[in-house]
């Protein structure tokens, strides 16, 4: 799936709050403007609803991956260039510690770290070991899916993680 491209100045100011619910995805924004928020028709439980058991197959996190991305292409789904995500979700907070964030003296998860940690979570599904420090639940593994793709395809990079929920 081909990146959503943004364009015009980057602009650091606006702000959005994410945030992962059961059957939707939410990314409004914090502040009043013009900025327009981001109201996707998946959550966790529908991407959770994939896999078999906790850890899923190779298959089922390719038709994971494969529900958030038309998702986000049906609803056009785009941010302001240069916007600020935050989270607060205890969800997110426990992939930002997984990840290898020092929660709480880190604030800002990398689409990077998302990645190494959606890597070493899949290497699990392909026979390696999963790692120890990492929740095996459907739902942990569904909302480190849903993230990743959040910041790949809305070029989320950092995504700042607010401390108290």
């Amino acid at each position: 799936m081909a990146r959503i491209p943004k364009h015009g100045p980057m602009n650091m100011s606006t702000r959005y709050e994410l945030l992962i619910d059961n059957n939707s995805i939410s990314i409004a924004p914090i502040d009043a403007g013009k900025a327009h928020g981001v109201n996707l028709q998946v959550g966790w439980s529908n991407v959770a609803k994939i896999f078999a058991k906790n850890l899923p197959s190779p298959l089922e996190i390719e038709r994971a991956i494969d529900l958030i991305e038309e998702e986000i292409s049906r609803t056009k789904a785009a941010l302001e260039p240069g916007a600020q995500v935050h989270a607060k979700q205890a969800s997110i907070r426990q992939i930002a510690a997984t990840a290898g964030l020092d929660v709480p003296h880190q604030t800002q998860l990398s689409a990077n770290a998302v990645e190494n940690l959606f890597t070493r979570m899949t290497m699990a599904a392909y026979g390696n070991s999963a790692p120890e420090d990492a929740d095996h639940s459907s739902e942990f593994f569904a909302a480190l899916i849903i993230l990743r793709e959040l910041m790949h395809h809305l070029e989320i990079d950092p995504a700042v993680i607010d401390l108290q929920e």
